[in-house]
């Protein structure tokens, strides 16, 4: 599939998802609804300002609108990672916490004090 074709499945799908039109889209990237109806059937390239203010205006990322799928992690496996995350971290004894101050080791010598 070409990516002109690309764009125009995904901003017609979410278009839909929202329950846009074209007329709404066209108003919102500032274009006549002649250019956005050529751009949706695929007869006309996207320019990647177009692409990005389509993105801005759908409130999606440009680099979906362009094929790619960003990595998704599913809510409910988020929200188990941040259980178990909360759970170590209570766990935790507070002195291993505590922070060794180490020397630098490129820091000069220090000279030994005189009582």
């Amino acid at each position: 599939m070409a990516l002109r074709d690309e764009v125009a499945v995904r901003l017609k799908s979410e278009l839909r998802r929202q329950g846009r039109s074209a007329e709404w889209l066209a108003k919102a990237i500032q274009r006549d609804q002649t250019t956005v109806n050529r751009l949706l059937r695929g007869s006309s390239s996207w320019k990647l300002d177009y692409v990005d203010q389509a993105a801005v205006a759908l409130d999606v990322s440009p680099a979906w609108l362009l094929g790619y799928d960003p990595a998704v992690v599913p809510e409910d496996v988020q929200a188990a990672i941040a259980r178990e995350v909360a759970r170590q971290l209570a766990a935790l004894d507070s002195s291993r916490l505590a922070v060794r101050a180490e020397p630098d080791p490129l820091a000069p010598p220090r000279e030994k004090r005189r009582a």
